[in-house]
């Protein structure tokens, strides 16, 4: 099985672990949430730092990615991703834990940055 396969099914396998499931999430101040392209997640705090290791080194591999688009594809060049979701759920996980953010305030994007925005890494 190739790396971008096992990537994809750890992405998914987090997210689905972290996000809250209760009642309203949204609502619970304790949640932490972590924004991507036009969604926000709610994730469960303990879930969340009970992974946040392995989800540091997730991103630790495509922190050469310079756009959204761009973290479709693993620092190898390798791409795990055909679709948008897994991205998001990637981002939103490493954005809860302050290690990947948008570049420029939402606001403040161009035409073109609403499609595919500049990211930032802080690992």
């Amino acid at each position: 099985m190739d790396i971008g396969i096992l990537f994809k099914e750890k992405v998914m396998e987090i997210w689905d672990d972290c996000i809250a499931k209760e009642n309203n999430p949204w609502q619970n101040k304790n949640n932490f949430f972590g924004n991507a392209l036009n969604v926000s997640f709610p994730f469960n705090p303990d879930k969340l730092i009970k992974h946040s290791v392995t989800i540091c080194k997730l991103i630790s591999l495509v922190h050469n990615a310079d756009t959204y688009d761009e973290l479709r594809f693993l620092d190898t060049g390798e791409k795990w991703s055909e679709l948008r979701q897994p991205v998001s759920f990637l981002m939103a996980l490493g954005n809860a834990l302050q290690i990947v953010e948008f570049k420029n305030p939402q606001e403040n994007w161009t035409k073109r940055e609403r499609k595919n925005p500049e990211i930032t890494f802080k690992l």
